[in-house]
């Protein structure tokens, strides 16, 4: 039961709006696996604890609790499964935070992604892999359409020094044959 709930509940967020939530370039339908969700109607909030698995196109992003908020919706009718939701506001993850792609994987505490803006926001211990190179700092913006990552916090944390980025490259070595 706990199964079938869970995939009528990534079957309504798939529905709810897969053109403005795109954790994938490639957007498409958004499927969630969870131990449990408790859907909280009146608050338009669905949260995922025990193991979460987002899979988006060739996107995925794991965590130990996942919070989706939705917008309220236009015409205030409910659409889809469960009432519909309308489109999806935000994602919160906490814990245990994996965002993985074909090109990049990166590792933090806690990310944020914002809907408008498409833009997957990690905090805490984080780490960024393309390849095998890897950098690591206290906060990660992903632009997902843009392709475009910044690795750093604006503001006061990194305005004192205290806040570094390291980033390890390791160049490939050049083929001789091709000189």
């Amino acid at each position: 039961m706990k199964r079938c709930s869970g995939l009528i509940l990534a079957l309504a967020l798939g529905a709810a709006s897969p053109a403005f939530a795109q954790l994938s370039p490639d957007g498409g339908p958004i499927q969630i696996e969870a131990g449990k969700a408790e859907i909280l109607d009146q608050n338009k909030r669905v949260v995922y604890t025990s193991n979460v698995d987002v899979v988006q196109g060739n996107a995925r992003l794991q965590s130990d609790v996942l919070t989706v908020n939705f917008a309220s919706s236009e015409s205030g009718n409910s659409v889809g499964i469960g009432g519909g939701f309308g489109s999806i506001n935000n994602m919160k993850a906490d814990g245990n935070v994996h965002y993985v792609t074909e090109e990049l994987k990166a590792r933090g505490d806690n990310a944020v992604y914002t809907a408008a803006t498409d833009t997957v926001f990690m905090t805490g211990n984080v780490i960024l892999a393309r390849g095998e190179d890897i950098a690591t700092g206290d906060c990660l913006t992903l632009q997902i359409s843009e392709g475009r990552s910044t690795l750093g916090c604006s503001g006061d944390a990194a305005s004192d020094g205290s806040a570094r980025v390291r980033i390890q490259i390791n160049p490939t070595e050049r083929d001789s044959s091709s000189e």
